[in-house]
Formats: structure tokens, sequence, C-alpha cells
């Protein structure tokens, strides 16, 4: 009986592929290159993995195109047979190509799977963003007012077929 401490460089991790061979549903386009230093350590029946992913390449997010990513992955449970039942991102940095700075931290649920759908809850603050180049992105008309920079609290919650956001503008 000993611990693990094991660690491994994963390169061009496709992440189509990924939610391809995942046979996840995912409601927008999401594209993008990774690497990944994974690290797993502690008790033999209770291991923690945890990986440091970042961007190859830009990244897209629906119509938004991030320049950098890079985010921290933490997979650790009390039970061996449940390690993959939650992943959890504990912080996720990107660089919108538009400018800005975006934060946040992600859980994903798949506990249910595969009897239901995972469970997703997301939260990310996004700094000095054009808000009249994202409206552009998503073919908005001639607002009434110039948006300017903005910043912005989204959540988004629930399984990929029935996701509820909530975006508040400062």
């Amino acid at each position: 009986q000993g611990d693990y401490d094991l660690t491994a460089q994963i390169d061009d991790i496709d992440l189509e592929e990924v939610l391809e061979q995942s046979e996840v549903d995912s409601p927008i386009a999401l594209s993008g290159v990774f690497e990944s230093t994974v690290a797993i350590t502690g008790p033999m029946l209770q291991p923690r993995l945890a990986a440091d992913v970042i961007a190859t390449g830009p990244v897209t997010v629906d119509r938004i195109v991030l320049s950098e990513v890079d985010a921290d992955v933490v997979l650790e449970s009390e039970r061996l047979v449940d390690l993959l039942d939650t992943i959890t991102i504990t912080q996720i940095t990107a660089i919108p190509e538009l400018g800005g700075h975006v934060t946040g931290s992600c859980v994903l649920n798949l506990a249910t799977l595969p009897d239901s759908s995972p469970e997703l809850d997301f939260t990310a603050q996004a700094t000095n963003v054009s808000g009249d180049a994202i409206a552009a992105l998503y073919d908005v008309e001639q607002l009434p007012v110039r948006l300017g920079i903005v910043g912005a609290t989204a959540t988004i919650i629930g399984p990929p077929d029935a996701l509820k956001t909530q975006i508040n503008l400062q």
C-alpha cells in the first residue's frame, strides 16, 4: 500500500474530438487544441488527479475566439470508484481576441451518467471587454447606445440540453 506520485504530459487534446468521443452534445460550438500536465497523487484508494490545461492555439466558444486559455482541473473523491463522478475546474483564465480578460470556475457532475445527462455549474467574470465588438459578433444591428468597455458575470447551470444562463452586465 503506497501513494500515487505520477506525472504525465499529454499533447494535442482536440476539444471537438473529446466531446464527440464522450458523446456529449454541446449546445454551443466549442473547438480548440490543448496540452496538459497531469499529476496523480495520494493514497491508492483515494487518488487525486490534477491537470494544468493550456490551449496551444485559438479556442472558439460559440462565436467568441479566445487567444489564450489556461485551466486547472481536479478530480478527487473519497472512493476510487467515484473518481470520475465530478470534474472541477478550480480556475480558468482566458484572453478574448477582442480584448479583455475572463476568469471562472466550473463543476461538471457526471455521477448520473449513463442514466441521465451530466449537470454543469459554471461561473465566469469578464472584465474590460468591448461590448460593441461582442454585439457585432452576434449580428446585433445598431444599438441605440454605444456599449463601450463592459464587465460581466455569467452563470450557466443545468444539463447540456437544458442549460440556464444568467448574465449581469456592468
